[in-house]
């Protein structure tokens, strides 16, 4: 009896502090890409794909393997981390490749030699950065969301034609993240399927999403790092009340990238906020 094969499609978005906050960190940068490749990796080879689909661990039933087999259609959702300047990366030799010629023959494009694989990211970068080229480098699809310019919220700009155009900030790009793959209704009559889960599509692409926020222990600059604050207890003045920051939930990490955690969570859609020490 043959096998039944079922493609899982998924996206993994992989969010978190840029390149200058993991300097605090002893090996922040080796951490994360160990964290990233362990994501992807796991997804790739359908350890996390099947545990989040079928609610359990695939490995403990072997009998699945007799009758199904499983393929992973990964795709890693990033935001471009705009820190630094955007060169040319190559993945083979590891090493940033000059803005005006390449290091070598095997890295133009109009040479005869077997080409290798290069990436134009941001050579500072962080987290974001670091998840493109993992991505690249195990042969993953990619859903990159850039901001057009480098501010929280969007800009308008004008045009010599009079044309008016809305560039995308860190915001709307959050946001993107947030909701990447998601259905969005078209009228009342849409919302109200949605609503009832009478839309496959939009079941499977909330079903089908997962976010890792990465961020770095101690980071977060609103409560310096402690994950709250000591307040007088009125009732009781001998004893202090500890309120949680609001911004890091406690843990004291946080960055803008957090807030694409908060969005996707508030949305229902599953997350998971990874603090590295």
């Amino acid at each position: 009896m043959g096998k039944d094969t079922f493609v899982l499609k998924m996206r993994i978005a992989i969010v978190g502090s840029d390149s200058r906050a993991w300097k605090k960190i002893p090996d922040g940068e080796k951490k994360v890409n160990e964290v990233i490749v362990d994501i992807l990796s796991n997804a790739k080879e359908n350890k996390i794909l099947l545990k989040h689909f079928l609610g359990f661990d695939y490995g403990c039933c072997p009998m699945w393997g007799d009758t199904q087999t499983f393929e992973g259609e990964i795709t890693v959702v990033s935001g471009h981390c705009p820190i630094g300047e955007e060169r040319w990366y190559c993945l083979d030799c590891g090493i940033w490749l000059g803005k005006w010629d390449y290091a070598d023959d095997r890295h133009e494009q109009t040479t005869i030699l077997p080409q290798h694989k290069i990436l134009k990211v941001y050579d500072h970068g962080g987290v974001g950065t670091w998840a493109e080229i993992i991505a690249t480098k195990l042969g993953l699809k990619k859903e990159i969301y850039p901001a057009e310019v480098h501010q929280w919220n969007d800009k308008k700009y004008s045009y010599p034609t009079g044309i008016l155009k809305i560039l995308k900030g860190y915001r709307s790009r959050n946001i993107q993240i947030a909701e990447a793959g998601m259905f969005k209704p078209k009228d009342m009559y849409e919302q109200s399927a949605l609503d009832n889960g009478l839309i496959p599509e939009a079941v499977e692409a909330d079903k089908n999403y997962v976010l890792y926020d990465i961020e770095p222990a101690g980071s977060c600059k609103h409560c310096g790092g402690f994950g709250g604050y000591a307040r007088e207890n009125k009732l009781a003045r001998e004893r202090d009340v500890f309120i949680k920051c609001k911004f890091c939930g406690g843990d004291g990490a946080y960055s803008g990238e957090t807030q694409t955690y908060k969005m996707a969570k508030r949305l229902g859609r599953k997350t998971h906020k990874v603090v590295i020490s």
